[in-house]
């Protein structure tokens, strides 16, 4: 990335909240965007099986493969 005029920081970091500021032992400085997870959601991201359902259920819905569901079949 090389250098990086100050004015350009907000272009870096576009869509992250949160930097995370790391300094090693020679005092180079690393910026890592942090995305947060809600507490409530984490368990998606930690059951691979779920997630990839999700996954699939959201492509599904951008392709057009969904239906209307009749509560009283169930």
């Amino acid at each position: 990335m090389g250098l990086v005029p100050y004015s350009a920081q907000g272009e870096l970091f576009k869509g992250y909240k949160r930097i995370r500021l790391l300094k090693n032992e020679r005092g180079d400085v690393l910026l890592q965007p942090v995305v947060e997870v809600p507490a409530y959601e984490l368990w998606l991201y930690r059951n691979q099986e779920a997630y990839d359902s999700v996954q699939k259920g959201l492509r599904d819905a951008s392709a057009g493969k969904i239906r209307k569901l009749d509560l009283d079949e169930l």
